[in-house]
């Protein structure tokens, strides 16, 4: 879901009741960081239905780059891999 502000994204009160009700495994809420930050965005994480009503805010980096010609998306940061697989669009 985008909002208009990472602002908004920090300030957000989720309602975790409903968020566990909807479709999905869960719902991830990202806005355009403030300037001069040093981010393009902000996004907060919630997956109720796996008993994560609120991913942590520990933050963190993700690199991001398309390469359209050979139709690919590569991710890159720091992580702790607890599972592997495909994503298909």
């Amino acid at each position: 879901i985008l909002l208009p502000s990472g602002e908004a994204v920090v300030k957000c009160k989720p309602q975790i009741d409903l968020i566990k009700n909807c479709p999905g495994r869960g719902m991830i809420i990202t806005g355009p960081a403030p300037q001069g930050s040093g981010f393009d965005f902000y996004s907060h994480f919630f997956c109720p239905k796996f008993g994560i009503n609120e991913a942590s805010p520990r933050g963190g980096v993700l690199n991001l780059h398309v390469d359209d010609a050979k139709q690919k998306v590569f991710m890159r940061g720091n992580v702790v891999a607890v599972m592997e697989g495909s994503l298909l669009v």
